[in-house]
Formats: structure tokens, sequence, C-alpha cells
């Protein structure tokens, strides 16, 4: 910034140049170029255990409902839920399947002896290419279909 005259009023032009905005401008995009695609895959994990938190909730439902009827349930509204499948948002309510702020479905296919639940990413979730889609079956079998191992995703 150029000071002002030995009077202490500006008599010569007073202000920034153009080249200190533009280093301003230079350092500021730098500093989002490294700190926005951390806060995105904090993001993604942090929905990523909602998901998560999601299928062990049906599941202990599903155990429940084994107790009481001798059978898993075949739908997820046996359980209590709105639809089947269903959806979640980015704070973990349930929704409807096309609700536009869901994050995961959740859905439930049953087998002939147990069940597996499975959580797919939806919309702001769906550039979770690590893990995609989660699944848990009866037996606690834990998986993941995208790239990483199924450890670093449950």
């Amino acid at each position: 910034m150029n000071a002002p005259g030995a009077g202490g009023s500006c008599k010569e032009q007073c202000g920034f140049t153009l080249i200190e905005v533009m280093m301003v401008v230079v350092i500021t995009a730098l500093l989002l170029m490294i700190a926005l695609p951390a806060y995105q895959q904090q993001l993604q994990q942090t929905r990523r255990s909602l998901a998560r938190a999601e299928l062990l909730e049906v599941m202990a439902r599903q155990e429940q409902y084994f107790l009481n009827h001798r059978q898993y349930a075949p739908l997820l509204t046996d359980l209590g839920y709105p639809a089947s499948p269903y959806a979640i948002d980015a704070s973990g309510n349930d929704l409807a399947a096309t609700a536009a702020g869901r994050i995961y479905l959740i859905d439930l296919a049953t087998l002939s002896n147990g069940f597996a639940l499975f959580a797919t990413p939806q919309l702001a979730q769906s550039g979770d290419r690590g893990c995609a889609t989660l699944g848990l079956t009866s037996i606690g079998l834990k998986s993941a279909s995208g790239s990483s191992i199924t450890e670093d995703c449950w």
C-alpha cells in the first residue's frame, strides 16, 4: 500500500496496487485449492457414518422382529420405516426414496435364512467412489462395493 506523503495527507495516490490485489487473490485461491478437497472428503466420511449407523439400527430392528415373529421382516415398512426402500438425509432423518435432500437409499433384501441391508449413495454422496454401496447381512458380514477395502469404509 502506498504511504501518505510526509505531511500526513495523501497528496499522491493512496491505496492498493493491482499487483498487491492480485497477490491476495492468488494466495486465497491456493488456500481454497488445498482446503476444499479435504473439507469435501470429511463431509463424505460424515455422511458415510450416518449410513453405517442407519444400517446397524435397521439390523437391530430386524433382530427384534425376528424374536417377536420367528422370521425376518420382508419389508422395511414392517419395521416401522416410512417406505421400502427409504432414504436418509444429511441429518440422519428418514425420507421418501425420491426426496431432494437424500444422501443414501436404504434397502432390504430378504434371503431364505436371513437378510441383507444396503445403503446406496445418492445425490451429494454419489461421488463417494471409495466405498460406494455399503452392505450388512444378518450374520454381521459387512461389505462395500467401492475401490477402498471394506475395513476402511466400516
